[in-house]
């Protein structure tokens, strides 16, 4: 089952008009009135819904105030027995005699029909008491129950789920194969972890061989620059000295004179 309004917890009270049970001048009242929080007609048009599956078995319009004004009774039934959901003052009605309504179905809407201040006038029958029935003694108000206490101990049964043994084993089974996934993901993820280290350190040593060779082409690049000085200079040493034009030297000639006689042949044998 559901409320019969939107948000009822959070946006309704049962305190600004009669509450079950309630003395009345003609007797007791046998619904709770429900109604916008603020006050007012400020509920005026809020949607009124069908709180389980059911049939439609009246729509009824009175005229003239204080009355049911235009009013509906849905008939369902839980656990083999017929109740009557009653729901008094509307001001629009979505639904006629006869037609099925599923839960939820919008059957109508909040207005001020037969009374001053609009509001949802709603009642659960556990017995048929005719559609303009009213609760003029206590004994009377054994044909109604307390319709919010009514929904609430019905919103909470909840079927109770079975599980059968296959069942069981299947969630043993998707259990098992998730522990095993999941021992799986960690061995990954471990060797993930020890590969990232092991390239890490290869990552480091390469930094360190690169350092090196950055220092050796440093070293070699500075040699290359003194070298380069070096012939700059050597060039302009040259380029200076050709400018200066130094004369060649004179072959100097060798003069014989008094030498021994045969000092020739014996010079020719000895060079022989």
């Amino acid at each position: 089952m559901r409320y019969p309004v939107d948000n009822f917890l959070t946006d309704w009270n049962t305190t600004a008009g009669y509450e079950y049970g309630d003395k009345t001048d003609y007797g007791f009242h046998e619904a709770d009135d429900l109604n916008l929080n603020g006050g007012g007609n400020n509920d005026l048009g809020q949607p009124i819904y069908a709180v389980t599956d059911g049939e439609i078995t009246s729509v009824h319009s009175h005229t003239g105030s204080p009355t049911f004004g235009n009013h509906i009774h849905l008939r369902f039934n839980i656990d083999g027995k017929d109740y009557w959901a009653h729901y008094a003052h509307c001001q629009d009605v979505y639904v006629v005699e006869g037609q099925k309504v599923k839960q939820g179905d919008k059957i109508a809407t909040c207005g001020n029909s037969g009374t001053t201040f609009a509001h949802v006038h709603f009642a659960i029958k556990n017995q048929p008491t005719g559609i303009d029935s009213i609760a003029k003694t206590q004994e009377d108000m054994k044909k109604w129950e307390s319709p919010i206490k009514f929904i609430k101990s019905h919103l909470s049964e909840t079927p109770m789920a079975t599980i059968t043994q296959k069942d069981l084993d299947q969630i043993r089974q998707d259990r098992d194969t998730h522990y095993n996934t999941t021992q799986e993901q960690k061995k990954v993820i471990e060797q993930m972890t020890s590969d990232l280290h092991s390239t890490e350190e290869k990552l480091g040593k390469c930094l360190m061989i690169t350092n090196e060779l950055n220092d050796e082409d440093k070293k070699t690049t500075e040699q290359l620059l003194e070298a380069q000085k070096t012939n700059t200079a050597l060039q302009n040493r040259i380029s200076e000295l050709e400018k200066m034009k130094i004369p060649p030297v004179p072959t100097p000639k060798i003069i014989y004179r008094n030498m021994p006689t045969g000092f020739f042949e014996k010079l020719k044998v000895l060079f022989s």
